[in-house]
Parts: C-alpha cells; structure tokens; sequence
C-alpha cells in the first residue's frame, strides 16, 4: 500500500499542486475539510485523491470523524495542514493516532501569544490577557498609544475575532465586551493579545528552515482593501528600507534560534513604517497562503508542484530534496491580484483571457454569493497571478457573469 499523508486544512491554490506534489514523493494527499469550497483546477485535483467532508473549524468534528472512521487512517503516516492555525490540532491527531506529525515547535508557535513572549522586542506594544482572568489584566501598557489598538485571538486565520479600538486608552469592560462578542468558539479558552495599532505597509518575509538552517526566499508586499487582501507582490525586498530588511530577517532568526524550530516554511507577516518593522502574524509550519506559492515559482523558475512537494514534507522531516532556489541573478518581477466584485453579488461564471500567459485559479463557485470587496476576508471570485507587466495587462480582460450582468473585475495594484 502506498503511503499517506493526511492533510487537515488547504487552500485553493495550493490544492491544485499537492497530490501531484506528493505522488512525486512516493505519498498519495488525504485531505480533510470543506470539500465544497473547491472550484475549477483545485476541484479536478482534488478528485485525484482521497477527501472526506468535516468541519475543520470544529476539532470536536475532526476528532469524531477520525475515530468513527478508522479506515481513513489506512496507510497514513502522517499528517499536516497548510494552514497555521491548525497545527493544534494536527498535534492532537498525530499524537491521538500514532502517526508522525511537524516539527513540535511550530504547534506552539502558531500561537502569537507564544511568539509575542518568545520576541517581544520585534512585536508591538502591548499585553496578553485571558478572558477568565480579565479582571486582572493590565491594559495601561500602551495606554498613551496615538493611533489606537487593536485585540486579537492568539489562534485564528487571519482578522478572525479581531476588535480595533480608536484609543489605546480602554477599559476592561470595553474588551471583555470585545472577546464575547467576537463569536469564537474557544474565545474563553484561549489568550489574547492587546497591542498598540501600528500604522504601516503590510508586508511578510517568506522562507523555509531545514535542519535548522534559514533560507530567505524574499518579501512580499500585499494590497488590501477593508477586510479583503487583494493583491500580492513579489519580490517587494526593494520597497523596504536596508534598515527594515535587515530587522525582519533578525526577528526571524532569533525566533528559530529561541523556539529550537528545525524544519518548516514561514510566512511571517511585519507592518512597516519607514526603518521600523513589528511582527504581527509569525505564521510558522507553512508557505504563504493565496498565490504566493505560484508567485516564487515564476520568481525564481521552479515547478510549483516541486515547492509544494518540499512544503508539506520539509517540516515532517521526509523531505529528500528541496527546490533549486537560484538567486545569484534576477528574480522575475510578479504580481497577483486577488480580484472580486465591487457590490457583492451572484457569480454565473469567470472568463479569464483566453491567450493569457498567466494562472488562474478560480474562488467562487458558479452560482455561488460573493460578499463585497472589502467587507470579508473571503470576498474573492478569482486570482491571477503571472509575471508583473502581464498580469497588469490581463487583469483588465478578465470578465464576470453575475446575477447583474457582466462586470469586470474589482481590483487593486501596487502603485495604483
């Protein structure tokens, strides 16, 4: 029988490369989610391998279905999730049933708590509080803050439970309010940080450790509209002082040294202001989410099936080879847009441009309602990523058919 690695939790795009990228290796991919979510390319990948339908956000579902169901642990070795927030609980499973999990590091440090205690010196101001213990926490830390605050959940994707504040001056009773309404399911559970809001371009610092070894693959600068991410750039390393540069390989590398990480991708996320850099999302365990999977493959000419091959097994100590990241010369220039629909509404149907050079990757599903850009952090019908001046020039002919008629789609730039 071949050997299995059971993946908890993937996006689109990287869907799309992962069972290839494992049959490369020997592995056949078992994924575990929402299987409905998939689409187009990432839907026709996923029928080539085994899948099962659970909600992933619910590990009492995870855990139910894997104990009711022992035959979809036949022939599993492993397993892992492309997402950071789940390493938790992919450490529960493995431990649960006897299979090798990723390196014990990145369970932990998928929590910013855990990060923000291991680097304070490289994260913003702030404090971390409990919600059973709230009454004791202390919120003057960053009370003289000018540009407000911001509390987060210490585990979750992305804004998830996020609550910003005009003042860094807040009462316990504005935050507690904050934590309850936040809808969370473990939101008495878990920690929370309290930081001082920084105000900055967003950018993250991609890269992999391998035995312990760090390799900087190089930065990305990301475009966002309200709560939608809609856009990403890459390389952006010239778009950062020598100075900021310099500050965020330092913060990664002091936390690889202080946390003993010794394989694994990093997607870590820094608000920059002029020289100053302030880590605000380590993400640990796993490469960039969206298209940045496609967009270092360009960058540096390699098969992305070979990226992912290296993403899933590296911090699963399997890995036998890693891509040939060749930077002694020029990286391609590349650009993605994370496109979607001005006003919300009905997607019919997406027509990307038929002598396109670039990749498509589809989001929503026919007939399927998109929320407005800028109104939900999964407000997109598509992504299109390729080189820089022709995804420019692509986007501009993709169409879509909604409930209203045909549209052209929302989207944003670097520089425009």
């Amino acid at each position: 029988m071949t050997e299995k690695i059971l993946l908890i939790g993937i996006g689109c795009v990287t869907m799309k490369y992962a069972p290839a990228a494992l049959r490369r290796a020997g592995y056949e991919a078992v994924v575990l989610g929402n299987i409905q979510q998939f689409s187009g390319e990432s839907r026709t990948a996923l029928r080539t391998c085994a899948s099962h339908q659970t909600d992933i956000e619910d590990p009492g579902s995870v855990t139910s279905l894997l104990a009711e169901r022992p035959e979809i642990l036949a022939g599993v070795v492993a397993v892992t999730s492309l997402w950071d927030e789940k390493f938790p609980l992919v450490e529960q499973a493995a431990d649960t049933h006897h299979i090798s999990g990723p390196d014990r590091a990145i369970s932990l440090l998928s929590q910013k708590a855990v990060v923000n205690r291991t680097i304070p010196e490289y994260c913003p101001r702030g404090s971390i509080i409990h919600r059973r213990s709230i009454a004791d926490a202390d919120l003057t830390a960053i009370a003289a803050s000018p540009s407000g605050s911001v509390l987060k959940p210490s585990l979750s994707a992305g804004a998830l439970g996020q609550a910003y504040f005009p003042s860094a001056d807040v009462s316990i009773d504005e935050v507690r309010a904050a934590i309850d309404t936040s809808e969370l399911p473990d939101a008495d559970t878990q920690e929370w940080i309290h930081q001082e809001r920084i105000n900055g371009d967003l950018f993250s610092l991609e890269g992999f450790v391998e035995q312990g070894a760090i390799t900087f693959l190089g930065f990305s600068q990301r475009m966002r509209v309200g709560l939608t991410e809609v856009g990403n750039a890459f390389p952006a390393d010239v778009s950062l002082s020598p100075a900021a540069r310099q500050r965020c390989r330092d913060s990664v590398t002091t936390l690889v040294h202080r946390s003993d990480l010794r394989n694994g991708y990093f997607h870590c996320e820094y608000l920059v202001a002029g020289d100053e850099s302030y880590l605000i999302d380590a993400n640990i365990g796993r490469i960039g989410g969206g298209t940045i999977v496609e967009q270092i493959a360009l960058a540096y000419h390699v098969d992305p099936v070979e990226i992912m091959e290296h993403v899933v097994l590296l911090p699963l100590g399997r890995s036998i080879r890693a891509p040939s990241y060749d930077s002694s010369g020029p990286l391609t220039q590349t650009m993605a847009f994370w496109y979607g629909l001005e006003s919300g509404g009905t997607v019919l149907g997406t027509v990307p441009p038929s002598d396109s050079v670039c990749t498509h990757t589809q989001f929503a599903e026919p007939g399927g309602l998109v929320p407005a850009i800028g109104t939900s952090d999964r407000a997109w019908v598509g992504m299109l990523t390729g080189p820089y001046e022709d995804a420019i020039r692509d986007i501009e002919h993709v169409k879509i058919e909604t409930n209203s008629g045909w549209v052209k789609p929302f989207h944003t730039r670097i520089g425009g």
